[in-house]
């Protein structure tokens, strides 16, 4: 067989390869819309059937490892969940979402060192995200660190003016206060006057809660 044939042999395999792999991955997308569908009907059972086929198609796909995180994270499955969003953030890293739910889901194990270490993650990659700084001041806070809790909580209060997320504000101003940080709760109650005044709002503290993304 002569070098031609060769070449032209080996060019023949890899459009094959890189057709079927382009096939695979668009099928995999039209399972991932039916299965948003689902989960958007509140049929997570289907919604979790539609997501790991197109994880057979797709091994690394991004949207089928975080759905199904956030389905097992609602149902209270969650080691399930943890591993679903390390592999939606191994496959890609810079995913915040990703890093606020595996958080969120390290801190209901009692995990603070990994929340901390996935919130602040999650603020890195989008400074912007109220939620991710808030989580992050709830998890510094039940660690004792009350310094770097009062300071989540002052910009995740700041960053839900932008957000139009009245209640996050008043829990992070509630935050503030129940522990003891006078100045920076009255400093984000000035910087929230305008909009309203967190002091005269009747919302139950959450301090050791979390806010969803």
């Amino acid at each position: 067989m002569n070098h031609a044939v060769i070449r032209i042999l080996c060019w023949m395999a890899m459009a094959i390869v890189v057709l079927g792999s382009a096939g695979c991955g668009d099928e995999a997308g039209r399972l991932n819309k039916k299965a948003r569908k689902a989960f958007m009907a509140a049929d997570q059972e289907e919604a979790v059937r539609l997501f790991n086929r197109a994880l057979t198609l797709d091994p690394g796909n991004l949207t089928a490892h975080f759905y199904l995180g956030w389905i097992y994270e609602m149902q209270g499955r969650v080691d399930e969940g943890i591993t679903e969003f390390r592999k939606a953030i191994e496959a890609h890293p810079n995913h915040d979402g990703s890093y606020v739910h595996l958080g969120g889901l390290y801190l209901a194990k009692g995990m603070l060192d990994e929340a901390i270490e996935a919130f602040n993650k999650a603020v890195i990659l989008n400074p912007d995200a109220a939620n991710a700084h808030y989580n992050l001041g709830i998890a510094y806070r039940r660690k004792g660190n009350t310094a770097e809790a009062a300071g989540a909580f002052f910009d995740a209060g700041l960053l839900s003016v932008v957000k139009d997320n009245k209640d996050l504000a008043v829990n992070a101003y509630i935050n503030l206060k129940e522990m003891g940080n006078l100045q920076l709760a009255g400093e984000l109650q000035g910087v929230l006057g305008p909009w309203f005044d967190p002091a005269t709002e009747a919302i139950k503290p959450s301090a050791g809660g979390r806010v969803q993304e």
